[in-house]
């Protein structure tokens, strides 16, 4: 998982300018995208780019991973949801490759919550990056927060919002050499929402 920027408008020159300040910068349809380097001053944080009152948005990056193990009773796997435990649509699933048990789905959200589940049990995290001002030059902090982890059927009832989630990851962690993602929104969904 890791931070990105994303700057609202295509822009060939500012594109330049965050490559050569030691930014990696990419331009995309209607937009920059900057993968953000490490602050080395702190722990989970990363060095914001000058972008004066250009309209910006912070994401984390991240994927939905793992699968069964053909030889093994149980597998692992990374499910991503949303804040209240919905599917959240992805921006790349990979479709080549060696995808066996490996990357299916990459997600660029805000805040996410990330649903492991391994050997019976499974465990829920929030992941949000946030933009700290108090900085400067400003840098960006990623807030991981462990909510709770445990057995999925003994969880609290404060968690029944990721069921499926949590059903959706159990699943993939049993799903032998997986090759697919398990809980994702599809593009269907979001119309007829």
């Amino acid at each position: 998982m890791k931070p990105t920027l994303k700057i609202c408008g295509e822009d060939d020159r500012l594109t330049e300018r965050l490559n050569l300040d030691g930014f990696d910068a990419k331009q995309v349809k209607g937009g920059i995208i900057v993968d953000l380097p490490v602050d080395e001053e702190e722990i989970n944080t990363y060095k914001l780019p000058e972008v004066g009152d250009l309209k910006h948005l912070l994401l984390i990056d991240v994927a939905e991973r793992g699968g069964g193990e053909v030889t093994e009773s149980q597998g692992c796997a990374e499910i991503i949801c949303g804040p209240n435990g919905e599917a959240l649509r992805p921006y790349y699933i990979p479709k080549r490759g060696d995808l066996a048990n490996g990357v299916h789905a990459h997600f660029a959200y805000p805040k996410v919550v990330v649903i492991e589940a391994t050997g019976g049990k499974v465990k829920i995290t929030s992941v949000q990056v946030v933009k700290n001002v108090d900085k400067q030059p400003y840098v960006a902090k990623v807030n991981i927060k462990e909510l709770w982890h445990g057995e999925p059927d003994f969880r609290p009832t404060l968690y029944d919002k990721f069921l499926k989630a949590i059903e959706a990851a159990c699943d993939k962690s049993n799903c032998p050499a997986c090759t697919e993602p398990h809980f994702i929104r599809s593009m269907t969904e979001e119309r007829s929402a």
